[in-house]
């Protein structure tokens, strides 16, 4: 079983532009955690690109882990309105914590970040993503406790 890190200063913020080094670094991690490197590369002009323009925009949220000074995650997240009403939805990209601190209170307060920056901007729901690699029936059950139901699963073929 995996071990939460010990840490006694975990903190949420939003990110900034002198976070996004470190969170290209996580971002890649994530890809290789996530077996999805092989099938769709990896450009870190890419995601360093894409991480400013979302700590810029209004309907892009990126939020922060930090254990002390280091960063140990993030939650990057969109609000967009549904294709079949106006309702606003809102939605994961990426959620990433490093193995070590995965577990810990302040990881899952992530996902409360999240739902509460998507409530204060009109969002009528969340949806969040459930990697089959990386522990699937321990990340549903979470998802569960926390009020969420499965509504879709997704799958991927290489062209």
């Amino acid at each position: 079983m995996q071990r939460t890190k010990e840490c006694k200063e975990y903190s949420i913020r939003d990110a900034v532009a002198e976070d996004v080094v470190d969170l290209v670094v996580l971002g890649k991690q994530f890809v290789k955690e996530s077996n999805n490197q092989k099938l769709l590369g990896w450009s870190m002009k890419k995601v360093y690109d894409s991480l400013h323009n979302a700590i810029e925009r209004d309907d892009l949220g990126v939020f922060v882990l930090c254990c002390g000074g280091e960063t140990v995650g993030m939650l990057v997240c969109f609000i967009a309105p549904c294709f079949f009403s106006d309702a606003l939805q809102a939605g994961e990209l990426v959620w990433y914590v490093d193995p070590e601190h995965r577990g810990s209170r302040k990881s899952i307060e992530m996902l409360i970040v999240f739902e509460d920056w998507a409530k204060e901007r009109g969002a009528v729901c969340c949806n969040m993503m459930n990697l089959e690699v990386l522990s699937p029936e321990k990340t549903a059950k979470f998802y569960t406790r926390r009020g969420y139901t499965l509504t879709e699963n997704t799958f991927i073929k290489e062209l």
